[in-house]
C-alpha cells in the first residue's frame, strides 16, 4: 500500500500478514521497495554509482526545492533539476553503456 511492497525470499507477500511487533530491529528479514511512478520519493529516475556511502543522484517530486535559495532538503543524495537530460547526457557522452 501507500506505493511499497514487501517481499520475503524474493516473493511479494502481503504485509498485513505480518506480525509487525515481532519483528527484531536489527534482524529484519522483509524488503520494502518503493514503487516506481510519479509520486516516489527519488522522483522517476536514479543514478546509481559504486561508493561506500549509498548516495547517489536522483529526480524529486518535490520540483519546488528547486526555486528556493536554500536548497538542503536532500537526505544525503544529490536531486537533480533536469534527471532525463542528465541521463543524455551521459549516454551520448559514454562508450561503455
Amino acid at each position: 500500500r501507500n506505493g511499497y511492497k514487501v517481499t520475503y525470499n524474493g516473493k511479494e507477500i502481503n504485509s498485513d500478514t505480518i506480525k509487525w511487533s515481532r519483528i527484531s530491529k536489527t534482524s529484519i528479514p522483509y524488503k520494502i521497495v518503493e514503487q516506481p511512478g510519479p509520486n516516489n520519493s527519488l522522483g522517476t529516475v536514479k543514478f546509481l554509482f559504486s561508493n561506500p556511502f549509498f548516495i547517489y543522484l536522483h529526480d524529486t517530486p518535490s520540483k519546488a526545492a528547486f526555486e528556493k535559495t536554500q536548497r538542503a532538503v536532500s537526505h544525503g543524495c544529490v536531486r537533480l533539476e533536469k534527471p532525463q537530460e542528465f541521463g543524455e547526457f551521459l549516454m551520448q557522452n559514454s562508450t561503455k553503456y
